[in-house]
């Protein structure tokens, strides 16, 4: 059959590429190192002001020496990896106090898990070492000689004892990873950040940590926690609030500094787990607990033995009670005589082996603090919350850190001026400004709802008003504010947005108000008109040469939230395409500034307990040794500190001045 005549014959297609031969390596295109701008200048517009911040500055006691990373692997006599990471630390701690003189009498900073860091390298790239701890517990299979601890077996799997000694031994691998040269903090402070800085900061950061940790304090990221009294806070169902610190190394303008906030955390409260479910679940007596929601509530919560006190980690409860649990234990008939099997309970095994005596647990299901296929269970009165000692941070030698807080100096910008409605203009002050008694520049239309509808029912009400409103405009609304009479339980709520949103499509918004006055109706009144496209003020200077770039110039200013996209995405270069789509000879400038108020940086004034006043700017003693940024208080901090906010300059193809570009800022922070 012939090919129809309306099809058109396609191009050729180019041959395929060639194979490439197997000892040819394709070339990489070049990638963007793309890095923050760096800060041109300091600015100088605003009244000067001394001020204290909460960084510390650090000086190393030597940089002559490099920091060198070891990878650690600790593992059982018969080569089984220690995965237990709360045994971590006294069995580095063994190898320490046993084999310091293998270990050239070197200190050493151990994270817990598989890093170790000195200063200056050990005698040699690889070492071993045997360590024998006590009061160890052990998640291993016994032997047919050993006594069997309460571990109780899954129903499948019986055969398998298991149980806990009294010792254990471990072997300790310590191989080079990794050298980390001290000069890269220097360099750093130079405004070369690299990533062997990183690194460095991390072995500060890990030694603080190990002292912390060394003194009984919670470690949880970067904060630590003290277990002391004056420290809880009482939150209620068994957990309380506990006040700590958080630390973090910074290379800035004036050195290295350490960075020190205060942190809280919820912690479960210390004390028997029995105690803890009661007031967890707001009952008075066990009987009463209901154990579903207690499974979930301990699970991956640490405590600790009574009659060891060894800790645990719980994974779970058992399906029975400890009276009924069950397990298989290896005893032997006299010291010649074969191991004989026997089936325990629980509840039998602390009762008649260990000669302690359980006053309710025989009723309740165990803890268990093993693995799922491998549980260990122990009864829930012989457990207690993980308390944790308290002591005062204490630094490790070779670190030097100023105890007064780093004296800095900012600036107070003038605060703008705003013009409302009629052309009235005014000045806040203190940060502060109130719109009561002052009409907004573009309002929004609105309507009363007419009185001889009120005394209808609901739903007949609801269509009435709708008829009504609807007849009294050409179109369909964009928003309705409807004011309920109750609060709660309104018959109206349902009817009125049932109709608008669904029938109608009209957004609402329903209030009912226990407490109506001026400044609640004001507060309502800026926010629809906002949300509605209205403007409630405007910048003075949005109309004056205050500052060229901007009003010399059509400018656009966007504000975006951050969606922590991931790291390869490109959303600069994806506005600027936007912009040719629109006019392929149109290339506008960018300025880029991120906000960021997840930081722990605060200031104070000298010897005042008050907040820094509205306005305040910081751009120097602790800002980055290179990159363009500053952090601003742009208004007053009505309760407790004021906490800054930290602005990062990425990309400024504009040209602002760092004057022009804090004003500006500062500005836009009253609309």
């Amino acid at each position: 059959m012939e090919p129809s005549k309306d099809v058109v014959s396609s191009e050729k297609l180019p041959p395929p590429p060639a194979v490439l031969p197997d000892n040819v390596v394709p070339l990489k295109a070049p990638t963007a190192n793309r890095v923050p701008m760096a800060r041109r200048s300091l600015a100088s517009r605003g009244t000067k002001l001394q001020l204290q911040t909460n960084h510390f500055k650090v000086r190393l006691a030597s940089t002559k020496e490099d920091f060198f990373h070891y990878s650690v692997n600790i593992m059982y006599e018969d080569g089984t990896d220690v995965d237990a990471k709360n045994v971590g630390r006294r069995i580095l701690d063994k190898v320490h106090e046993t084999y310091s003189s293998d270990l050239n009498s070197k200190y050493f900073a151990y994270d817990g898990e598989k890093s170790l860091f000195t200063i200056g390298s050990l005698p040699r790239n690889k070492l071993e070492f045997t360590v024998v701890l006590d009061d160890v517990s052990s998640n291993r299979k016994l032997d047919s000689g050993d006594l069997g601890g309460p571990g109780s077996p899954s129903e499948g799997d019986k055969k398998r004892s298991r149980g806990f000694s009294r010792s254990k031994t471990y072997k300790v691998a310590i191989n080079f990873a990794a050298k980390i040269p001290t000069q890269a903090i220097a360099n750093a402070l130079r405004g070369q950040d690299s990533d062997q800085f990183q690194e460095a900061v991390r072995v500060l950061d890990i030694i603080l940590r190990q002292n912390a940790a060394k003194q009984g304090c919670l470690l949880v990221r970067q904060s630590f926690f003290h277990n002391e009294p004056r420290n809880f806070v009482e939150i209620g169902g068994g957990v309380v609030g506990c006040r700590g610190f958080h630390s973090s190394f910074r290379a800035t303008q004036g050195g290295l500094s350490l960075n020190v906030d205060v942190s809280t955390t919820m912690l479960v409260k210390p004390g028997p787990v029995i105690d803890f479910l009661l007031e967890n679940q707001k009952v008075r007596h066990p009987d009463s607990i209901n154990w579903i929601q207690a499974k979930k509530t301990l699970k991956n919560l640490r405590v600790k033995a009574t009659n060891s006190n060894l800790e645990y980690k719980i994974t779970g409860l058992s399906e029975k009670t400890c009276k009924d649990q069950k397990f298989d234990m290896k005893l032997r008939n006299g010291k010649e005589g074969d191991p004989e099997t026997v089936e325990l309970s629980v509840y039998q095994y602390f009762d008649e082996h260990r000669g302690i005596k359980l006053e309710y647990s025989q009723h309740y299901p165990c803890i268990n603090v093993g693995k799922p296929k491998r549980p260990i269970y122990l009864p829930i009165e012989a457990l207690r919350k993980s308390n944790y000692n308290a002591d005062p941070l204490l630094l490790s030698s070779g670190i030097s850190i100023n105890g007064d807080f780093t004296e800095v100096q900012g600036r107070v910008l003038a605060p703008p001026k705003l013009t409302v409605g009629k052309n009235e203009n005014f000045i806040p002050r203190n940060g502060r400004w109130n719109f009561n008694n002052k009409m907004i520049d573009k309002p929004f239309r609105t309507f009363e709802e007419s009185p001889e509808f009120r005394n209808s029912p609901a739903p007949v009400r609801v269509e009435k008003m709708i008829r009504l409103i609807m007849s009294s405009l050409p179109a369909a609304p964009q928003f309705l504010l409807c004011v309920l009479p109750e609060r709660k339980n309104s018959k109206l709520y349902g009817p009125w947005k049932k109709e608008n949103l669904t029938e109608l499509g009209v957004v609402t918004q329903c209030i009912a108000p226990t407490r109506v006055n001026d400044q609640y109706l004001t507060n309502v009144l800026l926010k629809i008109n906002a949300k509605m496209g209205g403007m409630n003020s405007l910048l003075s200077i949005e109309h004056s040469p205050s500052i060229p770039m901007i009003s010399q110039v059509p400018t656009l200013i966007v504000g975006m939230d951050v969606s922590h996209g991931s790291t390869t995405r490109s959303d600069l270069p994806s506005i600027a395409a936007a912009c040719k789509f629109l006019d392929a000879k149109w290339s506008p400038k960018f300025t880029v500034v991120v906000a960021q108020k997840n930081h722990h940086t605060k200031f104070f004034q000298s010897n005042s307990p008050d907040n820094v006043p509205p306005g305040t700017v910081i751009d120097t003693g602790i800002c980055h040794a290179r990159n363009n940024d500053f952090y601003m208080c742009a208004h007053a901090g009505m309760i407790g500190t004021t906490r800054p906010t930290h602005y990062h300059v990425l990309y400024d193809e504009i040209g602002f001045s760092a004057d022009d570009l804090q004003e500006l800022v500062h500005s836009l922070s009253y609309v």
